[in-house]
């Protein structure tokens, strides 16, 4: 009897992280809408955006139940670390290769660095609570509260949150169906981020809070970030799958990526 209370209310939390979910995808279009007019450039409207949805996430998890996930301890982020610690040195490299690039081609830095950095640090923690909150918190936390009594649903909660936060960076609508080139982009985009979001569960699931791994998410992104966005000024460009000539390089990376990510992720699958 007891056994059978305890199942009927891990449905029931799973059909309250759908419903949040769901909500989450939709609420925050209704908010931002009539806000558009008031941002100034694309990038003051990417940080509005961003620190939309994260209010709202971090929201829809305190009512959820998972208040306590925001608790910050010592040694949260270095947890974060023994299992993703490779992937950030990914990043650090991609950021330095960037700046590396644009100061070979002749760019000069943009003038408006300084106010681009602080742009740029709260929309990179925007990013990190918003991402962790919804699909390491909630999604997550959702589906474990129904499935994760057993190995196989334990896993399967894990995998299920990556395929989810994969999909969560293709834009489906843009993408060409009919082209192998864009196809393979996308599926290898969620891969990588899939792998990624195993090695940030496996933390998460450790210690039982996510806040460790949102400032660890958004330092991340900050270093790929850094050199072309704040230091010079180019626009920012979201979309993962390019086509042409350029779609066969994007190909190349994310499977240097994967590779790369690889040894993080079978880390992470034995804890």
């Amino acid at each position: 009897m007891v056994s059978g209370t305890t199942e009927r209310s891990g449905v029931g939390k799973l059909v309250g992280a759908v419903v949040a979910l769901a909500a989450l995808y939709v609420l925050p279009s209704l908010v931002i809408f009539p806000l558009v007019d008031y941002a100034n450039d694309s990038d003051s409207l990417s940080l509005l955006v961003e620190l939309i949805v994260a209010s709202m996430s971090v929201g829809a998890l305190c009512l959820l139940g998972g208040t306590h996930m925001l608790d910050y301890e010592r040694g949260d982020f270095a947890r974060v670390w023994k299992y993703t610690g490779p992937i950030m040195v990914v990043s650090l490299v991609l950021g330095a290769l960037s700046i590396f690039e644009y100061v070979s081609s002749g760019m000069e830095v943009s003038p408006y660095w300084l106010s681009k950095l602080a742009l740029y640090i709260m929309l990179c923690l925007g990013i990190g609570f918003y991402e962790e909150s919804y699909c390491r918190g909630i999604a997550l936390g959702g589906l474990l509260s129904a499935f994760g009594r057993t190995r196989a649903g334990f896993m399967g909660s894990v995998l299920a949150t990556a395929v989810f936060f994969g999909s969560l960076h293709i834009s489906w609508g843009a993408l060409d169906f009919s082209s192998a080139s864009q196809l393979a982009q996308a599926l290898l985009k969620m891969a990588q981020t899939g792998m990624y979001s195993v090695c940030l569960s496996a933390a998460i699931l450790e210690s039982n809070r996510i806040s460790g791994a949102a400032f660890f998410h958004g330092l991340d992104d900050f270093l790929v970030m850094f050199g072309p966005y704040v230091l010079f000024g180019v626009e920012q460009d979201t979309n993962y799958v390019s086509s042409g000539e350029d779609g066969a390089l994007m190909i190349g990376m994310y499977v240097v990526l994967v590779l790369l990510y690889l040894p993080s992720f079978i880390k992470a699958l034995r804890a």
